[in-house]
């Protein structure tokens, strides 16, 4: 929830009510409050039976106060949309408690432990003492991809778990990708003979949807020690495989020095260096170099005079305090004073520095006027990649770098800057894993995220005027748009995403049920005593240096024109958030709303029929929505292509136009919209200049 106080005082006293649907439960320990930038502190509710209340105490003017918290679904909770409702209610200096309207929100509750669909869990690991077993003597894989039949993959976290949160009912097929493998370890097969190859079949209980398990255990293949580190023993290793952790690797942290901290005072030392004699009457200013972009917080401005002589500062008129002098150093060996003056503020464009030479006997010397450019707010953003081209597939990745500039062309001060992308994975420097930013689009079909903006966008902290992330290529190939924003200001790039040049790998199964009692006719109200599916997933290259992405299941749904098969992932509502402790990343190489997937790519061309976006784009004219068809594209080197689609869509582009100066609904032309399929899209344009948009979402 946020609570933001528009008005003119603080508001004290701020209480938050929120109204629980039935069976739901507050968390406890869940709660955090956070006041504007300032870290979440824990926050505890008071709890009456369905009601929650929260005592914030006092907002500032302009304040939002920001509070998070988790409720647990219960055993008797209603299916269906459920909705909780908010109220906050504050006291003003006057005494006049005010309130807010009621906000809402809803969850939508499935059927839960009765659903047919199912989740898929476990681990890849090194099996050191041969049980198969993961147990404390063992180390996880992580970085190992898995496929299942549909193209579906998941990436091993760091501690080698992965997770499917959400699978359809019916036998499923997960097979370790030998790409991924660490050099130097295979599969072990158990004794089994189903156990050498690199795929497990895993049959659906009877009941329907369930939890199901399967690890992978590896075991070295070489004839040395188990504890030597793998990096030394193989120095190249393929791009897609992830070196295991070792123990051996682990190195002791340095030493700290025992020796105390300087306090603050005056120190007489040996001086070693030999610098350059200065005038009585002159000054020198060592640092930074006149004319120069501060790039610190506050400017800290070296100077160096005669000894026994001081220094006047001067910035913009105005007289520096020589409390501001951090460092003075008096070197009798060079006969020389320096003062380094810190923490000075300077306003954003040029600044006038004046420094002037004091004698002992406070005559003033020759002045040295210079200037300092101070970093002013972004106006201007730029996008740079360091890669124009990476590989789909999650194995390969590009430095992206934001750079903000303010009005003078210099890098702007530091703030926070929104970046988004429509493909691939974005994670911020030094970030683990389990915080990459993943799009919607790039998830399994079942969705395991808000399909949302926000879900999308990672804020990064500038730094210098500049901020990086990484951009880790998606299952499938296609084009990254990448889009930066600060405040009304924004940028666009865009990164190419090419199929994933590997060895050939296939994933699939066949079979025939027999008889009454066919648990996937029970599941899905059928009739009849026969049942069958193929379903497989190939990708590997062709002759001709091309690539050959195809899935094929006879257990989805024929693509038509009409209803909601046109859906190409759950509903929003429906999606699945998984909780099953691990960070692995998903991605999805073969989406399709029909039963076959087929994609050749022959460089930056390639034909294809699946699920697409329409490339349609043009200032007063725009196509946004997700297509199942044929679609070819033709690209040379140069960039120049042609694209052609194939589709039969049963609702067509329409654009709706709504005057300003009205308050009310507005109602559509076109009000059948399907959640995950169409996208609707709000703009704001100049009534003197339509091509200009003010603002777009």
């Amino acid at each position: 929830m946020e609570v933001h106080n528009p008005s003119a005082t603080s508001v004290s006293d701020v209480t938050v009510s929120d109204h629980l649907p039935p069976s739901f439960h507050y968390a406890a320990g869940s709660g955090l409050i956070g006041l504007g930038s300032a870290a979440a502190q824990p926050i505890e509710p008071e709890t009456s039976g369905g009601d929650l209340i929260f005592h914030i105490g006092e907002i500032p003017h302009g304040e939002t106060a920001h509070l998070l918290y988790r409720v647990r679904i219960g055993a008797n909770a209603r299916e269906g949309p459920q909705e909780n409702l908010a109220i906050a209610s504050g006291v003003f200096p006057s005494g006049e408690r005010t309130t807010t309207a009621p906000a809402r929100a809803a969850v939508t509750v499935s059927a839960g432990v009765f659903s047919t669909r199912q989740v898929l869990v476990g681990r890849v690991f090194v099996d050191t003492n041969g049980n198969g077993q993961f147990d404390s003597s063992d180390r996880p894989a992580p970085g190992v991809r898995l496929y299942l039949s549909n193209g579906q993959s998941v990436v091993t976290d760091s501690a080698g778990m992965y997770n499917f949160p959400s699978l359809a009912d019916g036998a499923q097929v997960v097979s370790l990708d030998p790409v991924t493998v660490p050099p130097g370890y295979a599969l072990t097969d158990g004794g089994r003979l189903a156990g050498k190859s690199w795929t497990r079949l895993l049959r659906t209980p009877v009941g329907g949807g369930a939890l199901l398990r399967q690890n992978f255990a590896l075991v070295s293949t070489r004839k040395t020690q188990p504890g030597n580190d793998l990096a030394k023993s193989d120095p190249q290793p393929p791009p897609s495989a992830t070196p295991l952790p070792d123990a051996s690797s682990l190195k002791e942290p340095a030493a700290k020095s025992d020796a105390p901290p300087m306090a603050a005072g005056t120190y007489e030392v040996a001086t070693t260096e030999t610098v350059a004699p200065v005038k009585p009457g002159e000054v020198v200013i060592v640092s930074p170099a006149p004319n120069s972009v501060v790039m610190t917080p506050g400017l800290q401005l070296q100077v160096r005079v005669a000894l026994n002589w001081t220094a006047k500062l001067e910035v913009n008129g105005e007289e520096i305090s020589q409390q501001n002098i951090g460092v003075r150093s008096l070197d009798h060996k060079n006969q020389v004073s320096t003062f380094t003056f810190v923490g000075i503020s300077l306003r954003p464009g040029p600044n006038r520095v004046r420094v002037t030479p004091i004698s002992p006997d406070g005559v003033r010397g020759q002045a040295q006027n210079i200037s300092y450019l101070g970093r002013g707010p972004a106006r201007r953003l730029e996008i740079v990649s360091e890669k124009s081209e990476i590989q789909s597939g999650g194995s390969d990745s590009t430095m992206v770098r934001v750079k903000a500039f303010d009005q003078w062309g210099n890098p702007a001060a530091d703030g926070q800057v929104g970046i988004e992308s429509s493909l691939g994975q974005l994670q911020r420097s030094g970030e683990k894993p389990s915080e990459i930013s993943v799009p919607p689009s790039n998830l399994a079909a079942q969705g395991d995220a808000p399909n949302t903006a926000a879900s999308r966008q990672t804020v990064v902290q500038l730094v210098g005027g500049e901020a990086v992330v990484r951009l880790t290529g998606s299952g499938a190939p296609g084009e990254a748009k990448l889009r930066a924003q600060t405040g009304e200001i924004e940028a666009q790039g865009q990164v190419r995403i090419t199929t994933e040049q590997r060895s050939t790998i296939m994933v699939g199964f066949a079979e025939m049920s027999f008889g009454k009692g066919i648990p996937e006719v029970g599941l899905r109200g059928e009739t009849g005593n026969y049942r069958n599916r193929v379903s497989f997933f190939y990708n590997g290259r062709l002759p001709g240096n091309n690539m050959l992405t195809l899935a094929y299941d006879t257990q989805r749904p024929i693509n038509r024109t009409a209803g909601r098969d046109r859906l190409f992932q759950l509903d929003p509502l429906d999606r699945v958030y998984p909780l099953f402790g691990d960070s692995s990343t998903r991605f999805e190489a073969a989406q399709s709303n029909s039963k076959l997937y087929a994609r050749v790519d022959h460089k930056r061309s390639y034909a294809m029929f699946g699920d697409f976006e329409a490339d349609m784009e043009a200032p007063l004219l725009g196509y946004a929505r997700k297509l199942t068809g044929v679609k070819a594209h033709l690209e040379n080197s140069r960039g120049d292509f042609v694209t052609v689609t194939g589709a039969r869509p049963d609702t067509s582009f329409a654009r709706d136009v709504f005057p300003a100066g009205s308050l009310g609904i507005m109602q559509l032309s076109n009000g059948e919209i399907l959640p995950g399929s169409e996208n609707v899209v709000l703009e704001v344009r100049d009534r003197r200049n339509p091509e200009v948009i003010v603002s777009r979402e």
